[in-house]
C-alpha cells in the first residue's frame, strides 16, 4: 500500500466526515433557477456545479425530473474541462458509460461535431443510453453525429465496425422523433432502427475514425471511492485488515495490461494537435503515473501536458500535484470533498 501511495488515514477521515460531505451536480444551463434546491451551493472553481446536502437525493428533485440537472462528481467534471470539448470537434469517450462526462462533453460541443461514446458492458451501456436520450444527447441536428456501441475499447476503431454493436445514435434518435405520439420504441420501430442502423454500417464499416480529443477513464480498482472500498471495512471500521492483497489487487499484472492497452489505442486514434485525458479513480501508482509514463516512452509524438496550474474561474482548483509525474494532478478527497482522481493530459505532437 505505501509503494503506491495508499493511506488508510484517507479512508479513516472520510468515512468520520461521511455525513457532512456533500453530493454535486451538473447545471444544464445557465438560466436554470436553483433557488428551490435547500441547502445548494454553487462550486467556486467549476462553472455550473453545485453541491447539494449529502441527504438530499436527486431522484425526485423536479429539476432532476425536468433534466436541468444531473449527477456528476465535480472531480469529473474538472475531467471533461480539462478536455474541453468544442463545437465541431471529433470527440471519443473510450470508457463512457454510466454517461455522465458524455452528457458534458455534448453540452459544451453545443451539439455540433462528432460524439462517440464506446463501453465494452452492454448492461452499462444500456444505462447510458438512457441517460443520454433523457439529457438530450442524441438528436436530429444535422450538424450532430451521435453513437453509442459496445465494443472492447482496446479494440475499438470505428462505431460501424462488425464487432461494434450500436446502441444508440443519431440516426435512431431522428427515426424517434418522427413518430411524435410515440415515446417509446416498440419492437416495430426497433426493426427499422435496426435496418436503418445496418444501411449505416454497410456505408461506414472501413471509414477511418479519427479523433481532435480523446477521453480514456480507465478500468480501475476504484480505491478513490469511499463507497467502494467500505466493503473491505467491516462494520465500518478502516483498520487494512480487511484490505485486498496489494501485489494481487492493486498492482495486478492483467489491470495494468487493460490500462496500457485503453490508453495506447486511445492515442492511436488522437489525431496529430489533439488532445488526450487519461484518468482513474484510483491512487494506485502503478495503476497512474506508471500508465502514463509508459506511454510517454513508448510513443515519441506524446507528450503531457501539465494541469497543475490550470483553473476555470478565479478561484483555484482544490488539486494535489503529483510528485511521482510532475504535470499530473489528483484529487484528494480531504482537500477537495470530491471522490478520489487521478488525472493527467497528453497531446499527440504535430507531424513536421
Amino acid at each position: 500500500m505505501e509503494r503506491n501511495n495508499i493511506q488508510l488515514s484517507w479512508y479513516l477521515d472520510q468515512a468520520a466526515s461521511s455525513r457532512i460531505n456533500r453530493r454535486f451536480a451538473r447545471v444544464c444551463k445557465d438560466d436554470v433557477d436553483t433557488s428551490s434546491l435547500v441547502g445548494a451551493e454553487w462550486v467556486d472553481w467549476l462553472p455550473n456545479f453545485i453541491s447539494l446536502p449529502a441527504s438530499m437525493k436527486l431522484k425526485g428533485l423536479d429539476l432532476f425530473e425536468q433534466g436541468s440537472i444531473f449527477g456528476i462528481d465535480a472531480a469529473s467534471g474538472f475531467v471533461v474541462r480539462a478536455l474541453a470539448p468544442s463545437p465541431g470537434e471529433a470527440v471519443l469517450d473510450l470508457c463512457c458509460a454510466p454517461g455522465g462526462k458524455l452528457c458534458m462533453m455534448a453540452e459544451l460541443m453545443n451539439h455540433r461535431g462528432t460524439l462517440i461514446g464506446v463501453d465494452a458492458s452492454l448492461d452499462r451501456m444500456r444505462t447510458c443510453s438512457k441517460l443520454c436520450r433523457k439529457y438530450k444527447v442524441p438528436c436530429t441536428d444535422s450538424h450532430w453525429d451521435f453513437v453509442l456501441a459496445v465494443v472492447d475499447g482496446t479494440k475499438f476503431f470505428n462505431p460501424y465496425a462488425l464487432d461494434s454493436r450500436i446502441i444508440w445514435d443519431s440516426v435512431s434518435e431522428s427515426m424517434l422523433s418522427s413518430f411524435s405520439k410515440q415515446r417509446r420504441v416498440n419492437k416495430s420501430l426497433r426493426c427499422r432502427i435496426n435496418k436503418a442502423q445496418e444501411f449505416l454500417r454497410a456505408n461506414r464499416c472501413h471509414e477511418e475514425f479519427s479523433f481532435d480529443k480523446v477521453l480514456v477513464d480507465a478500468e480501475c480498482t476504484h480505491d478513490g471511492s469511499l463507497k467502494h472500498m467500505e466493503k473491505y471495512a467491516p462494520g465500518g471500521v478502516f483498520d487494512g485488515a480487511h484490505f485486498p492483497d496489494t501485489c494481487n489487487y492493486f498492482e495486478s499484472i492483467e489491470l495494468q495490461k487493460l490500462q496500457r492497452a485503453l490508453i495506447l489505442n486511445g492515442f492511436k486514434l488522437l489525431r496529430p494537435g489533439g488532445f488526450m485525458i487519461y484518468s482513474t479513480c484510483s491512487f494506485c501508482v502503478a495503476q497512474n503515473e506508471a500508465i502514463v509514463s509508459w506511454l510517454l516512452k513508448n510513443e515519441k509524438d506524446a507528450s503531457l501536458v501539465s494541469l497543475s496550474e490550470v483553473s476555470f474561474t478565479q478561484h483555484p482548483v482544490p488539486l494535489c500535484k503529483s510528485t511521482v509525474l510532475p504535470g499530473t494532478i489528483r484529487f484528494e478527497p480531504r482537500l477537495s470533498r470530491t471522490s478520489g482522481l487521478f488525472v493527467a493530459k497528453i497531446s499527440k505532437l504535430s507531424v513536421v
